[in-house]
Parts: structure tokens; sequence; C-alpha cells
């Protein structure tokens, strides 16, 4: 008894176009995950000029910087949406100071933050930032302190050192700190 002839094992036309149309999709749709959204102006729909951040980046500053901080100087930052520009303004031209390797490394980390799919990928969350939940803002950065990955650790410690030298580094944000302030000169 012979066999019958199947078609199982060889590439048909049919089988072709449809093997295109699904990378395609599948491309597309990846293209359109990882695709920076449009972010909404500052403060009172003032422009900003970022010299670093895109306004998307800038949005994730602003977004992190609570979790980042902590409960103490994150409840100053929440209710003054000046202080949260003017954070993310610090931390603009904080990263203009670093050497071009590290603005690369950092450029790389915002693009992803941008992203919805890096938004993904570091929070499970793919909402755009100022729709993004507050316990995926505070669940977020505290699974990268504890990665695996010891790439991920060095871009929490990175983004964290940079909102706490901006924080920090205004006075009138030193009194967050206890027994922390400039030494009194008694002459």
């Amino acid at each position: 008894m012979r066999p019958q002839s199947t078609t199982g094992g060889r590439l048909t036309r049919r089988r072709f176009l449809r093997a295109g149309l699904l990378a395609g999709s599948l491309a597309l749709g990846g293209g359109l995950l990882f695709w920076p959204r449009s972010v909404p102006p500052g403060v009172d729909g003032e422009v900003r000029r970022w010299h670093f951040l895109s306004p998307a980046n800038a949005q994730a500053v602003i977004a992190l910087a609570p979790a980042l901080l902590g409960p103490t100087a994150s409840a100053d930052l929440i209710a003054s949406p000046a202080k949260r520009y003017a954070l993310a303004d610090g931390v603009d031209q904080a990263i203009c100071l670093l050497t071009p390797g590290t603005r690369d490394e950092l450029r790389q980390l915002f693009n992803l933050l941008a992203s919805p799919g890096g938004r993904l990928l570091m929070l499970g969350q793919i909402a755009d930032w100022p729709a993004a939940s507050e316990s995926a803002l505070q669940s977020g950065p505290d699974a990268w302190r504890g990665a695996r990955l010891d790439l991920v650790k060095s871009a929490y410690d990175g983004l964290r050192d940079l909102v706490f030298a901006v924080w920090y580094g205004d006075p009138a944000n030193q009194d967050c700190l206890p027994g922390f302030g400039w030494p009194e000169l008694h002459s």
C-alpha cells in the first residue's frame, strides 16, 4: 500500500501568505505597543522646554518620584504640581551635567519608561503615567530594587539617586530629613 501524498512539510503559497500576514500583524502590534504617546503640557498648560528629558520622560519622573522619595517627602510633592515640575526640571538639568555615556544609558531607560511596552515590562501596567494606578507606581520601584537582574537594580539606583539629589539639594526640602541641616556657625 502506497502512502497518500500530503503537503504537510512543504511551504505552499497559502501558508506563506498566512505566515506573512501573521508576522506583519505581530510587528504592527509590537510597534504600537512600544510607540510613545502624547503627553499633556506642564502646570496650567505651560509648555516646558526640556534639555534632556522629553515631555513623556518628565511625566515618568513626576509619577515615580513619590515612590522613590518615600512617604515623608512624597506628601509634600503630591500636594504641589509646581514642586513636581520643579523636580523634573532639576532632574533634567542634573542629567545634562553627567558624562555622555551615562546620559546614553539614561536615554535608554527613559525611552523604555516612556513607551507603553516599557511600562508593561517595568510596572506591569500599560496605562499612561498620569493614569497609572498608585499601587503600580509604589510596587514597581520596589520590584526593581529587589530584581534579579543587576541592570534593573542599577537603573533603580541611578534614578533614585538622581531624584534624591535634586529633591534634597533644594534647601526648602531638607526639613524632611530628621537631624539634617546646615551647621550653625557661632562667632
